[in-house]
């Protein structure tokens, strides 16, 4: 008995350690995953160009970002949506410069205005700093401006702050009407979706942009989930509700943006890839245009 009892008592202490490794070692990759990188998240507005120039642009636009330390390299990608015949001419990174000061540019993302114009768009880099610019970076002085033909000094600024306080996972999808399933989406239109989301506070912050084809309004946009790309699922999160925004002088081409707080399960469902953004129209009710919820 004694013997069963010993081998017993030595099974379950193995266990035991298995568990425990096992559980440091998720714990080991989960913070790995945050190593040697910085996030950034951050809204554009007219509102922060600052004096003497002015920005008369009603244009939204957003910033996501994640900056890694070992090799020097920035990646990003900002949205932006203008109204009316305001459209995108050049975008920067200017610095070093704290909030509310001018500085000269430091590197351009889009060096010659577009052509064809665009009133809305979305931009994505991959670009090496010096040393000296990461020290700017780092330090929050460095900013986002994005310049159009009715504000050629600048319509919209945004400033990179590094994100603290947390464990970040960074989304950047397009969302298109071919990625929706069930019903089909007959939208002829096109948008972007920029999130960053919390670990820590199980904090997403967000903003998307659409622009739908003639006589297709925006109606509702949600997160869904559990799903795999290709697979419909219950909404798990409403973002935005019939049948306008706050932000968009019309639901034909819009921004919106904000943020909501997820539960444990809802976290978990995200962080496998199992949530997808989908945005809802007057003509494609069912959905119109969709992006699967997949890291940066």
């Amino acid at each position: 008995m004694n013997k069963l009892f010993i081998a017993i008592a030595a099974t379950l202490l193995a266990l035991l350690l298995i568990v425990s490794e096992g559980c440091t070692s998720i714990r080991g990759a989960d913070q790995a995953l945050n190593t040697g990188l910085v996030y950034f998240y951050g809204i554009a507005t007219a509102a922060a160009i600052p004096p003497p120039s002015t920005s008369s642009s009603n244009g939204n636009g957003a910033i996501v970002a994640e900056y890694n330390t070992g090799t020097k390299r920035l990646r990003f990608t900002f949205i932006s949506t203008f109204y009316g015949s305001e459209v995108i001419t050049i975008a920067h990174f200017h610095g070093p410069a704290a909030v509310g000061v001018s500085a000269p540019v430091r590197v351009s993302i889009i060096g010659t205005p577009l052509s064809p114009a665009q009133s809305q768009g979305s931009f994505s880099g991959n670009i090496e700093l010096t040393a000296e610019q990461e020290s700017e970076l780092l330090a929050g002085n460095w900013y986002l401006q994005v310049h159009t033909n009715q504000n050629g000094p600048g319509a919209l600024r945004a400033q990179m702050v590094p994100q603290t306080g947390g464990s970040y996972v960074t989304y950047s999808l397009a969302t298109t009407a071919g990625a929706v399933s069930g019903q089909a989406s007959s939208s002829t239109g096109s948008g972007f979706f920029v999130g960053q989301y919390n670990r820590t506070t199980n904090e997403m912050r967000y903003a998307f942009q659409w622009g739908l084809g003639s006589g297709e309004l925006a109606t509702l946009a949600h997160f869904h989930g559990p799903a795999a790309v290709g697979v419909s699922a219950e909404v798990r999160i409403g973002l935005l509700g019939p049948p306008t925004t706050p932000t968009s002088p019309n639901t034909q081409q819009g921004f919106y943006n904000g943020s909501t707080t997820l539960t444990d399960n809802f976290e978990t469902e995200l962080l496998a890839n199992n949530w997808y953004f989908q945005l809802h129209s007057n003509n494609n009710g069912p959905g119109a245009l969709r992006g699967q919820m997949v890291a940066f």
